[in-house]
């Protein structure tokens, strides 16, 4: 087992990359590219229900959700229960996008260069 020093995320084996480390690069890989980006966040819609984003990036007049998944699955329906009425707030701005993103299912048994 290995530990991410920075976020505190503990990767499952070394012969294993779990999504959510995936979603902690795609965030990092993000911010290094000047986007406001944050993993794993958890957002309460106005009915009380949580919703557990994979990734957020804040683009100042609203917010875009990322929703991450191995193919063959590919995260539609988690992307589309982020578009909520009225729409989930991130940093006071409102979540109005939200993209589904299929990690290839082939990475899932590489080991983590990153995880060292």
């Amino acid at each position: 087992m290995s530990l991410d020093s920075i976020r505190g995320i503990t990767i499952s084996t070394p012969h294993s990359t779990n999504e959510v480390s995936l979603n902690g690069k795609l965030a990092e890989y993000l911010r290094q590219h000047g986007l406001d980006a944050l993993e794993e966040q958890t957002l309460r819609s106005e009915s009380g229900r949580l919703h557990r984003v994979d990734v957020l990036v804040n683009l100042d007049e609203y917010a875009v959700a990322l929703e991450a998944e191995y193919a063959p699955q590919d995260g539609k329906a988690d992307a589309a229960k982020r578009l909520t009425d009225p729409a989930l707030e991130w940093r006071g701005v409102p979540v109005d996008a939200a993209y589904a993103i299929a990690y290839p299912a082939n990475i899932k048994n590489l080991p983590p260069p990153w995880c060292i």
